[in-house]
């Protein structure tokens, strides 16, 4: 069980995932709460271009909050960014070792995605025993690609036609980063 991911029991049960805070940010835990705020994002058809189809209820951004909060904690380690109380966002591992996050509309290019993962990059491999984190970034969402070049993530390859949002299908570019010691 990851242990500096999550706080466990005598038994190694996991009982509750770690907070992490940045000089901004608070991340933390996803709560059922939360759907109401990532609906924002979730629903609106531009900011989910590069992540999925555009959620047309809340019980479809609640039941990705309620799968977040029952995922495996061998496989995921994914925080919500809070930023003045607010959610803003998510960032971290959601299917290990592939990170993937997102900053709310009308908080992005405020450098809130960098600081979150800047935070949740050495904690991930402080926590979990792998060889280094993987993303998958559509080469049309040149922000992410920038960002995790930045972070120091490199190409390792491209594949044509990988995810379909709505009726358009969407090219990947897979990156690594990986673990320095």
């Amino acid at each position: 069980m990851p242990a500096a991911c999550w706080v466990a029991d005598g038994s190694g049960v996991a009982l509750e995932q770690r907070i992490l805070r940045t000089k901004r940010l608070i991340l933390r835990p996803f709560e059922t709460a939360d759907a109401e705020a990532l609906h924002v994002f979730f629903s609106d058809a531009e900011a989910t271009r590069y992540w999925d189809n555009a959620h047309q209820h809340v019980s479809e951004t609640e039941a990705f909050v309620e799968g977040t909060r029952n995922a495996n904690p061998a496989k995921t380690c994914d925080y919500v960014l809070i930023f003045e109380g607010d959610v803003i966002g998510k960032a971290g591992m959601w299917s290990n070792p592939e990170i993937g996050f997102f900053v709310l509309p009308a908080f992005q290019r405020q450098g809130f995605a960098r600081e979150a993962l800047a935070k949740i990059i050495p904690h991930l491999f402080q926590t979990y025993d792998m060889p280094a984190l993987t993303a998958d970034v559509d080469p049309e969402n040149q922000g992410s690609l920038a960002l995790l070049s930045e972070l120091g993530f490199r190409e390792t390859g491209q594949a044509q036609g990988t995810l379909k949002i709505g009726e358009r299908w969407c090219d990947s570019v897979y990156l690594a980063l990986e673990r320095s010691c």
